[in-house]
């Protein structure tokens, strides 16, 4: 059964049109890339998906539900949203912030219970960041931050995490350690959907990727056939090779750049140890 539909929907803001007749069905368990340029509509199809948005036309169901019936906190118990960038004027601790994830699951009044607790406990040692517990948020690196609102997303019990370019300000341990996470979750049964300025992460970890310009899907399909230099010419007006590294995985390389390898290697030169 599909977990997420979008069908024909299109979205705008006064007179610009952002999405135009956009299309993708997302199953259970999938690891869903959204790649493009700012300002190709990644974001606003998020918002629209997570229910903030109503389209201009066409529909969008959860679980075969057309999202506009349900209420706010149902989406929340369904679909978790890690932002790109968050910010908090107030010294909340990191346990604060993680336990703020139960929220949906709460009446108007509440306490948090000791299994509340023991849930944002356990999100927090996913993501080897239960250290920073007592930590005011305002203190942290933006890298920690990202880790606490992930941490917060796991808690919240939903099993579809939306992600607006979720790797942003992680040193690349972190980006690594965010990328494992996301695949043992997928693993458990997790649907992600996340956007990213990073071809190679979709390669390491998504099923899928779709690739949005100028509020349309450019493609749709397995990474490792979307996801080629003739595309990410088109789509990002970058030349990048795409190569395979031992049949294995592939990378992304700027094309002056192993342009420089091919040359350097044929000269008989060795490359710096310090340059990837």
């Amino acid at each position: 059964m599909l977990h997420i539909s979008v069908r024909g929907v299109s979205f705008g803001y006064t007179n610009k049109t952002v999405l135009r007749d956009i299309n993708i069905d997302i199953a259970h368990g999938e690891i869903v890339t959204l790649l493009g340029p700012n300002g190709c509509g990644k974001s606003t199809l998020i918002k629209l998906m997570l229910g903030l948005y109503r389209p201009v036309q066409g529909s969008i169901y959860l679980d075969g539900v057309d999202i506009s019936r349900l209420a706010s906190k149902t989406i929340a118990r369904m679909i978790a949203y890690v932002p790109q960038i968050h910010r908090s004027s107030f010294p909340y601790t990191v346990m604060d912030i993680v336990l703020m994830g139960r929220i949906p699951h709460k009446t108007f009044f509440f306490r948090y219970s000791k299994k509340d607790i023991s849930i944002a406990g356990d999100a927090m040692e996913r993501l080897s960041i239960s250290h920073l517990a007592e930590r005011p948020y305002t203190e942290l690196s933006g890298g920690e931050r990202q880790l606490t609102v992930v941490a917060r997303a796991i808690a919240q019990g939903a099993r579809t995490l939306i992600m607006d370019e979720p790797a942003t300000g992680l040193d690349y341990g972190n980006q690594l350690r965010l990328l494992e996470e996301m695949i043992r979750l997928s693993r458990e049964g997790y649907t992600f959907i996340k956007s990213t300025h990073s071809p190679e992460h979709a390669l390491w970890v998504a099923d899928r990727a779709v690739m949005i310009k100028n509020g349309i899907i450019m493609a749709d399909g397995k990474c490792d056939q979307v996801i080629n230099s003739e595309n990410l010419l088109y789509l990002y007006n970058a030349r990048v090779n795409v190569m395979w590294v031992n049949n294995v995985f592939q990378i992304c390389v700027p094309h002056a750049v192993s342009d420089f390898g091919q040359a350097g290697a044929g000269a008989g030169y060795r490359r710096h140890p310090g340059r990837c």
